[in-house]
């Protein structure tokens, strides 16, 4: 007889991390599989640039060997003047930053708290909001600028503002036409709410930049996050209602929002 001779895969990959079961986003993206499958949990070479409010640097989710790259803090090497100075470290004093490189690439199988998608994917953390979680579109732009000169292959931006702008618009072009993927969150006005300046759905940058891929929030059960924006430019959809990842101060918990859904498709990319 004639047939084909198919492939065999080890069992489904699931990490030792304690927290795995508090983690339903990597299950519901089949990212056990994907690790099987591909043979791959990142490399070394796909940096992912977080360009958000820095990483908690002594977090021990992100002690791994060559996990955390230098990386520059925008804001103060922005307010001393100097373009050149990257000596003051991109320690997150906000928790967004920290929570949204968690999903996206913690060390994983480690037995330490969470496991993120690309396990070996090297981090570069960009600090361009503050300890508010705000930030000007300049520093964005520079951050972008920097992640791209670094060698970040792929651009989590888990942030976003209402207002175009040619300065930001620049500096997403300079990173897709170096061959740089740049994901960016579609907003989480859908609704209106705190935040959103009495607007419904506006339209948010980057992500409506068509180089831009711009990421929508989903629920636990699949469905539309009621939060999450929705438009023509949005591309995909991931996670991010109550996604457990990691905090400040060495700690963990949940937060919602397409930020968290970005990641899942930053780590995604990497792999």
């Amino acid at each position: 007889y004639a047939e084909p001779d198919y492939r065999v895969y080890a069992m489904d990959t699931i990490p030792n991390d304690p927290y795995w079961n508090l983690q339903w986003g990597l299950p519901k993206i089949q990212a056990p599989k994907a690790w099987d499958i591909l043979s791959t949990t990142g490399g070394a070479n796909i940096i992912i640039a977080i360009i958000d409010s820095g990483i908690d640097l002594d977090h021990p989710d992100f002690a791994c060997p060559n996990k955390l790259l230098p990386g520059v803090d925008i804001i103060k090497r922005h307010d001393d003047k100097d373009p050149t100075n990257d000596n003051d470290p991109p320690q997150d004093d906000y928790g967004h930053g920290t929570h949204v490189a968690g999903i996206a690439a913690a060390c994983s199988n480690n037995g330490v708290g969470v496991a993120g998608v690309a396990w070996a994917a090297p981090l570069l953390p960009v600090k361009v909001l503050n300890a508010a979680g705000e930030g000007s579109y300049s520093n964005l732009a520079n951050g972008i600028r920097y992640a791209v000169d670094q060698g970040a292959r792929v651009i989590n931006l888990s942030l976003g503002g209402k207002l175009p702008s040619d300065s930001m618009r620049d500096a997403v072009s300079y990173a897709v036409t170096r061959g740089r993927l740049v994901v960016a969150a579609a907003g989480n006005c859908a609704a209106g709410g705190s935040g959103c300046g009495g607007l419904i759905n506006p339209v948010m940058y980057p992500a409506a930049y068509d180089e831009v891929v711009a990421v929508a929030a989903t629920d636990s059960g699949d469905g539309h996050a009621y939060f999450s924006e929705y438009h023509p430019y949005v591309d995909v959809a991931a996670p991010g209602v109550s996604i457990y990842s990691t905090l400040l101060d060495n700690t963990y918990g949940g937060l919602s929002g397409t930020s968290m859904a970005t990641a899942f498709v930053s780590g995604l990319a990497a792999l």
